[in-house]
């Protein structure tokens, strides 16, 4: 018998388990905060999050121009 899981780990969205926080991490660390927040901005980029700050974030996050 053979069996394949492909499970690709990131990227991914998570967010911060104490507030309204949400990274979407490219790798492990590396991270775009995708809201606005009010210690962080949004588009700020980070190569060292946390992570065992961080959950899955299983919502949705819309982009816009508006």
């Amino acid at each position: 018998m053979k069996s394949i899981v492909n499970q690709k780990e990131f990227p991914k969205l998570m967010q911060h388990v104490t507030c309204d926080l949400i990274v979407l991490f490219s790798s492990q660390e590396h991270g775009t905060v995708m809201n606005l927040d009010q210690d962080w901005e949004q588009g700020y980029y980070s190569r060292s999050w946390n992570m065992e700050k961080f959950k899955d974030f299983n919502g949705t996050v819309t982009l816009s121009n508006d």
